[in-house]
């Protein structure tokens, strides 16, 4: 009987991420191809250590070709120490749970892998080759891996961290950390993680879908070049050397930023140290609480597309560092830029390009713009923007240093004594078949500046 129930729970955790099962063989689900923790001895009952049976149940399930499954119980999984598993290339994991929590009493014990920075990290799971650095060579250390995590939540509560610490020493924590080429996780939740909810490396197809990151983040303080470093740490999911023609869905999924004394986390998804050109989806997501919605860093050409995306409360929404050839597309998403938090200079930015020339498109949007009045609002990149509202809130908010079409938009509240386009760079505007709404005067200021606007009604 308790096998049958087991099963039943399994099916109904598996059903809710059917998506995530393309990446893996299909298997028929018996009880003899399924493995609990707790017949390794793991007790969820919030204070035994329940590492070592975690371990002894995924590492059988990955040499016997086995499901673990993780069941839910009254009370949370403590960990003295990370799970931490080794996968070789060409082995596979599927880790399954019906809500199952697991919640460290106090910092574990970190036998990560790898470390992603300099600061004294905690990991809750390591999943993947142990590697001693971040370079080409480690592409081979994922061939034909995969791992499939769905239905599990990673709870720090009892973990606490220091609000823009000022020593590498200071104590950070990553729920799931993972090396692998195919990466499936879905129905997970990441809460109240002073650090990164997952880190990913090395992967060629990464799927996530229908995950929570609540309280999850934070940011760095840490002197670096007679300055302090704010980059140090602190993303939803942090994505490291996508491999070659990658794809990256992250879809159905929240993220809302750790805010300490009103300062937002650093970045609720970044893509990183990637030479090779890869593509990225994010479709149904909704961004709060971090001062990056999504940060860009690579020297790959990277393809970033955005579908019904939600940001709000945020410094900059999209940004792009010294990437040249990235592009972004923005289709039915919703940016409402407001006041920047104090740790980044200027005004909060819907764009930002640092030194930088990726692209960026924007189509059937609505850019909410009710920050600072007379706020500057970076335009480098900003190639095109078409039927799309744009809501000026009567701040007199200017769009600078670009040149960009604007194509059957409608501004709504926009313009004013101030300039509404501003450049000393060569800067062109055009606006095509756009709409004002409750709008006031509308015009340029700055050197060698084109404002052209055609068929206006």
């Amino acid at each position: 009987m308790k096998k049958t129930l087991l099963l039943i729970c399994i099916i109904l955790s598996l059903n809710r991420g059917t998506n995530a099962a393309r990446f893996f063989k299909n298997k028929s689900l018996t009880n003899d191809n399924i493995v609990s923790v707790q017949a390794y001895g793991a007790k969820g009952d919030g204070h035994t250590d329940d590492a070592a049976a975690f371990e002894k149940a995924i590492l059988f399930c990955i040499k016997r070709h086995k499901q673990c499954y993780v069941p839910k119980t009254n009370s949370s999984y403590n960990i003295s120490t990370t799970i931490r598993v080794n996968l070789e290339p060409g082995e596979s994991l599927s880790i399954s749970s019906n809500g199952a929590v697991i919640k460290p009493v106090s910092p574990p014990v970190n036998s990560a892998g790898w470390n992603l920075t300099a600061f004294k990290e905690h990991i809750f799971l390591s999943v993947g080759k142990k590697i001693y650095g971040l370079g080409n060579d480690m592409f081979k250390y994922s061939n034909g891996s995969a791992v499939e995590v769905s239905g599990l939540e990673f709870d720090g509560a009892n973990l606490q961290g220091p609000f823009a610490p000022t020593a590498l020493s200071t104590d950070i924590f990553i729920g799931m950390q993972v090396l692998a080429e195919k990466v499936a996780i879905s129905n997970c939740v990441f809460k109240n993680i002073y650090g990164y909810g997952i880190t990913i490396y090395n992967v060629k197809n990464a799927f996530l879908n229908h995950c929570k990151f609540e309280n999850v983040g934070g940011r760095g303080g840490t002197p670096i070049a007679q300055k302090i470093d704010r980059d140090a740490f602190g993303d939803g999911v942090h994505f490291s050397m996508v491999k070659a023609n990658g794809k990256v869905t992250i879809q159905n999924c929240s993220f809302n930023g750790l805010k300490t004394q009103g300062r937002r986390s650093r970045s609720a998804i970044t893509f990183e140290f990637s030479n090779q050109p890869y593509a990225a989806f994010v479709t149904n997501v909704s961004i709060s609480g971090f001062a990056k919605c999504m940060h860009i860093e690579e020297s790959a050409a990277t393809t970033v597309n955005l579908d019904q995306v939600r940001m709000s409360d945020f410094n900059f929404g999209i940004v792009n560092v010294l990437n040249d050839r990235s592009v972004v597309s923005l289709n039915n998403v919703k940016m409402d830029v407001g006041i920047a938090d104090g740790n980044d200079g200027g005004d909060a930015l819907a764009f930002l390009n640092y030194r930088s020339k990726a692209k960026i498109y924007v189509a059937n949007s609505y850019l909410n713009f009710n920050g600072k009045k007379q706020s500057y609002q970076s335009a480098p990149g900003l190639v095109k923007v078409r039927n799309t509202i744009i809501n000026g809130n009567n701040t007199n908010f200017f769009f600078a240093d670009g040149s960009t079409v604007f194509d059957h938009c409608t501004f709504v509240a926009f313009g004013g004594n101030g300039p509404s386009f501003w450049g000393g760079m060569l800067s062109n505007y055009k606006l095509i078949n756009c709409t004002l709404k409750n709008s006031s005067t509308i015009h340029a200021n700055g050197q060698k500046l084109k404002l052209e606007i055609q068929k206006g009604r």
